[in-house]
């Protein structure tokens, strides 16, 4: 019975590790997902700066040629132009890096140069986790070794137990008979104790050396409770940072937007030069990138806590 106990205590501790390693793996593919959809829209954001600085370098040559307007207007549009189309050749190669990471992940060339289709964001948004430092008991990690600490446990005691006495019952039953007298019950029981004398002293060192290293996996289970306390707390910090940031960045996006429509209707109408207009756009442009790059961030800590709970190989395991 002690034998079979061990050998499931081992083959949980097998099972433990295989899901550790499902819970990484399946965080680093939901890192890779949302990486890609973040270059994607990173791409998006630089195509909106090229559509709307083609727009703005159009109006700048039909004032020229009106001559409401000088020439270096139209030459530091090109040239912000020119640097846009450069950030978005950028943009797309980040595409690329992307697609080839997450495919690295997955282990198959399954996400092609085309990317990914983006579910709707409104779907994507989830609510700050509730702090649990309690959640790291669900660890695979912490179980595979608590499973190994239980294991070296039932050796030690199956250590202390060879010290015992041997213990042997016997007992015989017969009929007794001679010729003068009928047949008789007879019988004989006892109890014989058998031990090992002396071994050389090899006994108390084993006992020794198999409580060492019981002792040394119970340490283990703690140390690992406690780094796995520490790399939740730090998720939770993480996503903590993550929403603020994406609360903050989000609701300057409209103020961007509306800085540039007006500077640019002011430009068109003289009212406004090249230095504000150049500066709106690039505003608007750092803050969409900014805003692209917080949300993906905010998503990729909340898988990150979910790792750091042990929830990803759970929820996995559920599905099969």
């Amino acid at each position: 019975g002690k034998q079979i106990d061990m050998a499931k205590l081992g083959r949980n501790a097998a099972d433990y590790r295989l899901w550790s390693t499902q819970n990484e793996l399946i965080h680093q593919v939901t890192q890779g997902y949302y990486s890609v959809l973040q270059a994607q829209d990173f791409v998006e954001v630089q195509k909106e700066s090229v559509t709307s600085l083609r727009e703005n370098l159009r109006i700048a040559n039909e004032r020229f040629k009106a001559g409401s307007a000088v020439k270096t207007d139209v030459l530091n549009l090109e040239v912000k132009l020119a640097q846009a189309r450069e950030d978005l050749i950028r943009a797309e190669n980040g595409t690329q890096l992307a697609i080839a990471a997450l495919n690295m992940a997955i282990g198959e060339n399954l996400v092609t140069i085309k990317g990914l289709p983006a579910p709707s964001k409104k779907n994507m948004v989830q609510t700050p986790p509730v702090q649990d430092f309690d959640a790291v008991e669900n660890r695979p990690e912490l179980q595979a070794i608590h499973s190994v600490a239980l294991m070296r446990e039932q050796e030690y005691r199956k250590s202390i137990r060879r010290y015992f006495p041997v213990i042997n019952a016997f007992g015989s039953y017969d009929w007794d008979s001679d010729k003068f007298s009928d047949f008789n019950d007879s019988y004989t029981v006892g109890v014989m104790a058998e031990w090992e004398f002396f071994a050389g002293f090899q006994k108390p060192s084993a006992v020794a050396q198999a409580k060492a290293v019981w002792q040394a996996a119970r340490q283990d289970e703690k140390e690992t409770r406690n780094k796995l306390k520490l790399d939740l707390q730090q998720a939770y910090i993480e996503s903590g940072e993550a929403r603020k940031r994406l609360g903050v960045v989000s609701k300057s996006v409209e103020s961007a937007e509306e800085a540039l429509r007006i500077t640019a209707v002011r430009y068109k109408e003289g009212a406004a030069d090249i230095a504000e207009l150049l500066t709106a756009q690039v505003g608007l442009t750092a803050t969409h990138t900014r805003n692209v790059a917080a949300y993906y961030d905010y998503l990729i800590a909340i898988s990150n806590v979910q790792r750091a709970r042990g929830e990803l190989a759970t929820r996995y395991r559920s599905l099969e």
